[in-house]
């Protein structure tokens, strides 16, 4: 009796398949240039932390439709995985470059590894990695989400898009945080002011008092302004 064995190579792989050595592999693919941010907020699921990741994709062209695979695993500690997830995106010909990716999951406090990545259906593959410490903000008189800077450009409706690298070119920056409390009504009384300097103790270059928005709880605030930046000194 002959037994026959189909040798899979790399070449033929299911992009399934591909997905998971890129995941599990700790070098970074460079293929599909790919870069990460990531922000934390108290998740309204209880004791849960909110981790929204904003990926930019950057394939060398987009003279056609791109079909992509987007897959992430998040790591504690130990380097266990305890979180992943993939979904097909379709981006059509006319997308802009970088392609903009956001995700938001949530996760129990801690600090984890996370790793993102990309396959098209060449399969070619991009992945990035960076360090996630999730701070827990659900049981503390006061805690203080992440702060977002942002392009007022990139703003949809009453939200800020995360970006992945801060760009502004026309003179305005949006400001965005959230501010949590184990004790309803203990926020009532709280002013934010976002404030620009050349170094953590430097003089005020700019200041702008945010605006607070209640949440339906009463143990969130969501602060934000748009600053004038058009003044200060370029490149800081």
């Amino acid at each position: 009796r002959q037994v026959q064995y189909t040798t899979q190579t790399p070449k033929n792989w299911s992009r399934d398949v591909v997905m998971g050595h890129v995941l599990r592999s700790p070098a970074a693919n460079t293929e599909l240039p790919m870069r990460l941010s990531t922000y934390t907020f108290r998740d309204s699921t209880p004791n849960k932390v909110k981790v929204i990741m904003a990926a930019e994709i950057d394939p060398e062209s987009m003279d056609k439709e791109l079909d992509l695979a987007i897959g992430f695993v998040m790591f504690d500690g130990l380097g266990k995985p305890v979180l992943s997830g993939q979904e097909r995106k379709i981006y059509s010909a006319n997308t802009d470059l970088p392609i903009r990716y956001e995700l938001a999951v949530a996760v129990d406090p801690g600090t984890y590894r996370l790793r993102l990545a990309a396959v098209d259906m060449a399969g070619k593959s991009g992945s990035v990695e960076r360090g996630v410490p999730a701070f827990g903000m659900a049981n503390h008189e006061f805690a203080i989400g992440d702060l977002i800077l942002s392009s007022v450009r990139e703003g949809r409706g009453n939200d800020l898009r995360a970006p992945v690298v801060l760009q502004v070119a026309d003179g305005q920056l949006a400001t965005y945080t959230e501010l949590y409390t184990n004790k309803p009504g203990s926020l009532d009384d709280f002013k934010v002011v976002f404030e620009i300097a050349d170094t953590p103790d430097g003089p005020t270059l700019q200041t702008s008092v945010a605006e607070l928005r209640e949440g339906t709880d009463q143990t969130r605030r969501q602060a934000l302004a748009v600053v004038p930046v058009g003044a200060l000194p370029s490149g800081r």
